[in-house]
């Protein structure tokens, strides 16, 4: 992203649907001279449901200004995450959910029709799983020690 040379910070914000944002984030040091800065940070308190992002600069005399804003749905149930779903095809789409080192978790991928996909199994000892899937409408069936946990759906576009 390009960036004035007059802005002081840029900041990351979340909200819920009360539209409410709140800080999640900030970076007010780096190179004012490059011509690109980079920004990367990873939300772990989102909440189930429709979670928006927007990109904030906060200029040198305290003005602000929205860069951009997103909105990512999280269908949760139970003990898995996923998201963001829909997904697009290619994109990586993260499974929360960790699995104890003394847990086996599987995940089942159907299409929508019943026909076993493919199996993934989670690493122990770990709470996210990036992951890509194949277009589709998907059942996500997670079994953990030969149960099954949950069934969730997840569609790529």
């Amino acid at each position: 992203m390009k960036i004035d040379r007059d802005v002081k910070s840029v900041v990351l914000e979340h909200a819920t649907f009360t539209g409410d944002f709140k800080e999640i984030s900030s970076i007010s040091d780096w190179d004012k001279q490059a011509d690109e800065v980079r920004f990367k940070n990873e939300h772990t308190a989102f909440r189930n449901g429709t979670n928006y992002y927007r990109l904030v600069v906060v200029k040198d005399d305290g003005t602000r200004q929205t860069l951009i804003t997103k909105s990512i749905k999280i269908v949760a149930s139970g003990d898995f995450f996923i998201y963001p779903n829909p997904a697009i095809s290619g994109q990586e789409v993260t499974i929360q959910h960790y699995v104890n080192a003394d847990q086996y978790t599987e995940v089942e991928v159907y299409s929508i029709v019943g026909r076993l996909i493919s199996k993934i199994n989670l690493e122990r000892g770990k709470l996210f799983h990036a992951m890509e899937f194949p277009k589709g409408q998907l059942i996500l069936k997670f079994v953990t020690n030969g149960e099954l946990m949950e069934t969730v759906p997840l569609i790529v576009n």
